[in-house]
């Protein structure tokens, strides 16, 4: 049947409408369900479903074809993607195999990706491994991660490698809990993730603008006193774009409980150039997410006159409990700091 698209949320009416196509065949016997076909053809993309439900065994499988990833990026992204999988097993111990491969321009980044899932046992006690190959601006790119139930009722989560050009990942990080749940129940975390990539000019073709520096992250999650803890460090160098450059950029600090309810302190120090004028920037972030308390001091190498040292105390409400984001809005408030103080 015709689907009329109105309204609704911006990007599934991009995705749906105007006008989409469904149709759909089923077959019911005493044994179960055979889903004969199921497709859906939309302005974006096409979907297609079949299989079977028989005595409590499940066997379906499924395609996803976008013709013009154009359709569904937000920024300046071309190219086609095609992804297949089947669901298999019975309840609570599915597994699934799915494999995606995609063809794309980024900016002035060409790529080619395969990504081959396999998981087991779900949604019980999940276990499986991701493996994405191809390459990234004429680079090839590697990426191995598993998941693993440990005998203690752990999950192992391991990235074996990530590598492209000079980017480097690894790490591996236990928790206990539950994926069943709603939000994935995962409970204190133990391991280590680290990144380096020691020249960020190698993102130069993807992000279709001039970065240069280098930088490394590390993360430690441990359980003091029995409370879930994450410890951060980034420390990058003479990272930035032509106008606006960092000699030193340092992240440090805790976040308390950093899967269920993240509690920051963190602290940022800079020193580099802004607008063309030196400048040194400190900033603490504090709290929770959802009441995070920003504060910034800037301080200028200009005359004696406007030398002051601006401080720019700021309180964000964050929508979503990523800890990223705090980092994100911590570099922009000393940003603004700093512009100010240059200013004054």
């Amino acid at each position: 049947g015709a689907l009329n698209i109105r309204g609704g949320k911006a990007r599934w009416a991009s995705l749906l409408g105007p006008h989409a196509q469904w149709s759909a065949a089923l077959a019911y016997a005493a044994s179960g369900i055979t889903l004969q076909r199921s497709r859906l053809s939309a302005a974006a993309f096409t979907a297609s479903a079949d299989g079977q439900d028989r005595h409590g065994v499940l066997n379906v499988g499924w395609r996803v074809t976008v013709p013009d990833l154009a359709a569904v990026s937000a920024g300046h992204t071309s190219g086609h993607l095609a992804a297949q999988g089947r669901v298999q097993g019975t309840m609570p111990r599915l597994g699934l195999m799915a494999s995606a491969d995609v063809a794309f321009q980024a900016h002035r980044a060409p790529g080619s990706i395969h990504v081959q899932l396999q998981a087991r046992n779900l949604p019980r006690q999940p276990s499986g491994r991701i493996d994405i190959s191809g390459t990234l601006d004429q680079t090839p790119l590697q990426l191995a991660a598993s998941l693993q139930p440990a005998a203690d009722g752990m999950l192992a989560l391991t990235v074996q490698r990530t590598d492209w050009k000079s980017l480097h990942a690894e790490g591996v990080l236990h928790a206990v809990g539950d994926l069943r749940a709603p939000r994935g129940d995962l409970r204190a975390p133990q391991g280590r993730l680290s990144l380096r990539m020691a020249r960020l000019a190698d993102l130069d073709a993807l992000l279709d603008q001039p970065v240069q520096g280098s930088v490394a992250a590390d993360i430690n999650f441990d359980r003091p006193d029995g409370r879930s803890r994450a410890r951060l460090r980034v420390d990058a160098h003479d990272i930035g774009v032509p106008a606006q450059q960092l000699t030193t950029l340092q992240v440090s600090g805790d976040v308390d409980q950093p899967l269920l309810q993240p509690q920051l302190a963190l602290r940022l120090s800079a020193a580099g150039s802004i607008r063309g004028t030196s400048a040194t920037l400190a900033m603490t972030a504090s709290g929770p997410l959802s009441a995070l308390q920003l504060r910034a001091t800037a301080t200028t190498a200009a005359p004696a006159p406007t030398s002051a040292p601006a401080t720019a105390p700021a309180t964000v409400t964050a929508p979503a409990p990523v800890v990223a984001g705090a980092g994100v809005g911590a570099a922009a408030a000393a940003g603004a700091a700093a512009g100010a103080a240059a200013d004054t």
